[in-house]
């Protein structure tokens, strides 16, 4: 409708307009227990900064992309659990579903791609993130 010309614009009212708090450092924690559209929904939002993280191994691990996995997911395991691990990225058990982490930046390294970062690390499936 946009390029036919279709859509009147309408000014925003000043007076309407609001503040947006500031993003706190809880904010930015990923609680596994939401569903894996949630999830990905806050990683989308905090990229590239200030970035999404959990605790792999109790430290930092931030995440700054996913995408949902939920076909060959059968929820078998606690959210924030590694269930699946390939070539390219690992997936972890949502509330709902699972998403798969695409790319990531362990404590005191430069931000990666997943397939990056399994190729220096051993993460197994049954890894618990968030803890």
């Amino acid at each position: 409708m946009i390029e036919q010309g279709k859509i009147k614009p309408v000014p925003q009212n000043d007076s309407e307009a609001t503040v947006a708090p500031s993003i706190k450092h809880k904010d930015e924690a990923i609680n596994w227990t939401k569903s894996g559209k949630d999830v990905r929904n806050l990683v989308r939002g905090l990229n590239p900064f200030p970035g999404a993280y959990t605790l792999l191994n109790g430290k930092v691990f931030k995440i700054y992309a996913v995408e949902n996995v939920t076909p060959d997911y059968d929820g078998a395991e606690a959210p924030g659990t590694v269930t699946k691990v390939d070539k390219d990225g690992f997936a972890v058990a949502c509330g709902g579903g699972a998403v798969k982490v695409i790319e990531c930046q362990p404590s005191g390294k430069k931000r990666m791609t997943a397939e990056q970062f399994l190729r220096g690390r051993a993460l197994a499936s049954g890894t618990v993130l968030g803890s």
